[in-house]
């Protein structure tokens, strides 16, 4: 999808656009942002003690790079 097609906030004006800004701005507030960027922030530092704990060389790709892309989505 690209950005601005049919179904984008961006792609709405006027009512439509405020109807659907109402709709999501909850999930944007100043204090749900707060909660995110702590869960985000946590998330690498877990893998990385992870990491520090492998008894011998650690595989970056098994241990950091392939988990941290569906954890951060599951925030």
């Amino acid at each position: 999808m690209i950005l601005g097609s049919p179904g984008w906030l961006v792609s709405h004006e006027g009512g439509e656009h405020a109807r659907l800004r109402t709709i999501v701005a909850p999930a944007f507030s100043n204090r749900r942002v707060k909660l995110l960027a702590q869960q985000v922030e946590a998330i690498p530092a877990q893998l990385f003690e992870t990491l520090a704990a492998q008894p011998q060389s650690a595989d970056l790709r098994r241990h950091l790079s392939f988990p941290l892309p569906d954890m951060l989505s599951a925030c």
